[in-house]
């Protein structure tokens, strides 16, 4: 998983698990049975339906738990700490550590929110997605090469197929001879009598 940190929460909201996505594995495999370690390893997606499962707890089971175990006071107590908070007033505990802190947003005054124009909107997504794709460089190779990879592909397939690649655009085509009256006209033997009838298409 990509992920520096995941978060699970139980039901109504109760933290289950903040931490590296390989120690959350770990913690909740060990509220597997044992049949289920041997028959296959441990997976996101097994997670939330440990935490559903009523017979290994309530959802305030699963925050006390976490709140005992060593990463609780890693990831969470250390952090808040560290970052100057107090954990007992849920305040900062110095003025930096205020200053850093993200303030509420004012009260917005009456009236409908100023919504961006459509023009607007398009270019911050066109730029987003801009430097999505610039920053994944492999991915950006490899899109721009399937067109030119799938053209190259065609043309061996349609000559095994044996498909004509072109068609020439005749003049009988256009003065309503029938396509396939000219084709059985021009496989015939019979060229001069084919000419006699139709001395336009030679």
């Amino acid at each position: 998983m990509l992920a520096d940190k995941v978060v699970f929460l139980a039901r109504g909201g109760y933290l289950a698990w903040f931490g590296p996505p390989d120690e959350a594995l770990r913690y909740f495999d060990q509220f597997r049975s044992e049949k289920d370690r041997r028959a296959r390893s441990m997976e996101f997606d097994e997670i939330y339906a440990i935490l559903d499962d009523a017979s290994k707890g309530k959802a305030e089971d699963w925050a006390q738990r976490y709140q005992e175990h060593p990463a609780y006071q890693q990831h969470i107590v250390q952090a808040l700490q560290s970052a100057g908070y107090d954990l007992q007033s849920g305040s900062p505990a110095s003025p930096a550590a205020a200053c850093d802190s993200p303030r509420p947003f004012p009260p917005r005054s009456g009236g409908k929110a100023k919504r961006a124009s459509a023009l607007r909107q398009f270019r911050i997504l066109s730029s987003r997605n801009l430097k999505i794709l610039t920053r994944d460089r492999s991915s950006l190779i490899l899109m721009l090469a399937v067109a030119p990879l799938i053209g190259c592909l065609m043309w061996p397939l349609s000559l095994a197929l044996g498909r004509e690649l072109t068609l020439e655009q005749s003049p009988c085509h256009y003065s309503g001879l029938p396509l396939n009256e000219l084709n059985g006209c021009r496989m015939r033997s019979e060229v001069r009598q084919c000419e006699g009838r139709y001395p336009e298409c030679m």
